[in-house]
C-alpha cells in the first residue's frame, strides 16, 4: 500500500482507527507488563535481602521440637 501523504498514513484506508487503536492498546500493555515485571523485581529481592539479614542476625535459630504438643 502506498499513501501520498502523513494524513492518508495515519487514514490507513479508513482503518486508522482500529490500526492505531490497536498499536497504542499493544504499547500500554507491554508497558504496563514492564512496569509489573520491575516492581516484582524489587519486592522479590526486598524479601531475599530481608530473609539475609534475619539469616545473618540468627545463623542458627533454636530447634522446634515436634512434641511440643
Amino acid at each position: 500500500m502506498y499513501w501520498n501523504n502523513l494524513s492518508d498514513f495515519i487514514a490507513m484506508g479508513n482503518h486508522g482507527v482500529y490500526v492505531w487503536g490497536s498499536f497504542f492498546a499493544c504499547a500500554a500493555a507491554l508497558c504496563l507488563e514492564w512496569v509489573f515485571i520491575k516492581s516484582q523485581r524489587r519486592s522479590i529481592v526486598r524479601q531475599i535481602r530481608r530473609a539475609a539479614t534475619i539469616q545473618h542476625i540468627n545463623p542458627n535459630p533454636p530447634a522446634v521440637s515436634k512434641d511440643a504438643s
